[in-house]
């Protein structure tokens, strides 16, 4: 094929289970011109003889083997073979609609973009069973259908990181040599590559329309594993060295600090308890530092982000207490009010709601309560999704407990839930997740 539009990566290490679902979404794009690189870590379930037997009925595909077994260097190794004008990351668990590449393709030319990215939904489940959610790649409406660069809005790095719904111009990958961290295995390589790619871009743009289907129910999380501790550390070390090669670093220090206590403090939210504690004594070394050479942008946090910031600065063991105490006083707090509405349905409302099902106390949860209208009237285990004002009209604002499922935005949530009528004493705050 003389003309190739996007050449497709993807990495892959022993996903028999997903590969032909995966693999059937893309040969079956509406945009024929593609190539489809399939990078493997040397798989031994039966993973690369799916891939072969594909790659006999079509010849766009090619398998390529990944040495490091690294998937940073998978994704580096497809984007050197690549010669596609726009590349894509499509990771092998995951699946894509048909026409995908073809609208933001056309987008890209159109407006010609170095990057075009899309809104996405998460699934978990299969068959009947399988249950969808809308997720917005950007934090705003005003995000959507223009040309963006960070030189001239560092908001986008508030926009959701997902590098894999979307495309990016291969020329402008190239020209500013942007690459993943190759690290061993799968732990937080795309933030290096997505910070990169966010204070580069002269022409971004955001689309709403959903196109990539993330899975979120794939057992091979990396979260209890003490080897991994510190990968997101060692992440944002590769992305100040990176920053700093391109002398770009001052430009980008205050958003840098910021996205970096973002990324830090979810880790440490999601890690098993026996690990807490050591990340956290990084996280407080790491961030005396940045205050020490003033590079802390305090006027970028909510209330809550600072209160916590400065826990972690500055006493990190009764920080490591508290969180354990709310932790309790949760457990404590379900017990107590046998049903609740769940506040929140963003990545810590979802966490929150597989621990519950993992634990058989999804039953507990009447309503989700959640202020993003694209998510209403829809149902997660059959839990219906409302307006927090639909929720107190409709189950009362004192029959039940809410739980507040969203670490970043909880202080606003409480406010919202107290201006209805919600007692304070009824609202608890998830450290769960």
């Amino acid at each position: 094929m003389e003309d190739i539009k996007v050449s497709v990566i993807m990495p892959m290490m022993n996903v028999k289970k997903y590969i032909r679902e995966c693999l059937d979404s893309v040969v079956k794009q509406t945009l024929k011109e593609i190539e489809i690189l399939c990078v493997d870590a040397y798989s031994t379930d039966g993973s690369r003889e799916i891939v072969e037997e594909y790659a006999k009925r079509d010849s766009r595909i090619r398998l390529i083997n990944d040495e490091k077994r690294s998937t940073g260097y998978s994704n580096n190794m497809g984007i050197r073979l690549a010669s596609g004008r726009y590349v894509a990351i499509l990771e092998t668990d995951d699946f894509i609609a048909p026409s995908m590449y073809e609208t933001l393709y056309s987008i890209g030319e159109k407006e010609n973009c170095d990057v075009v990215k899309a809104d996405y939904k998460v699934f978990w489940g299969d068959g009947k069973e399988r249950i969808f959610l809308d997720k917005p790649i950007a934090c705003g409406k005003e995000m959507y259908g223009r040309i963006l660069s960070a030189k001239e809005n560092k908001k986008i790095f508030l926009n959701d990181m997902s590098t894999w719904a979307g495309l990016y111009k291969r020329s402008f990958l190239l020209g500013n040599q942007i690459w993943h961290n190759e690290t061993p295995g799968a732990s937080y390589q795309d933030n290096g590559f997505w910070f990169q790619v966010t204070a580069l871009a002269e022409r971004m743009c955001y689309v709403p329309v959903s196109g990539y289907h993330y899975r979120l129910d794939n057992p091979g999380s990396s979260i209890h594993n003490p080897a991994k501790t510190f990968a997101i550390c060692d992440e944002y070390s590769f992305i100040r060295k990176k920053l700093e090669e391109k002398r770009i670093f001052a430009e980008y220090c205050s958003i840098f600090v910021y996205m970096k206590y973002i990324r830090y403090i979810s880790s440490f939210y999601r890690l098993h308890q026996d690990l807490k504690m050591q990340f956290l004594n990084r996280f407080s070394e790491e961030m005396r530092r940045h205050q020490e050479e003033k590079e802390i942008a305090w006027e970028m946090f909510s209330e809550m982000q600072k209160k916590i910031l400065e826990a972690v600065l500055y006493s990190p063991e009764k920080f490591y207490d508290e969180i354990r105490q709310r932790q309790q006083a949760l457990s404590e707090f379900l017990e107590q009010e046998k049903k609740i509405i769940q506040a929140g349905c963003g990545s810590d409302g979802i966490r929150f709601l597989s621990y519950m099902k993992a634990h058989d106390r999804i039953s507990q949860i009447v309503c989700i309560a959640d202020n993003n209208p694209k998510l209403h009237g829809k149902e997660i285990f059959h839990i219906p999704v409302v307006s927090p004002e639909q929720a107190r009209e409709t189950y009362g604002q004192y029959a039940y407990g809410y739980v507040i499922t969203s670490l970043n935005h909880a202080s606003v949530i409480k406010d919202q839930l107290c201006s209805l009528g919600v007692p304070e004493k009824k609202i608890e705050i998830s450290y769960l997740c």
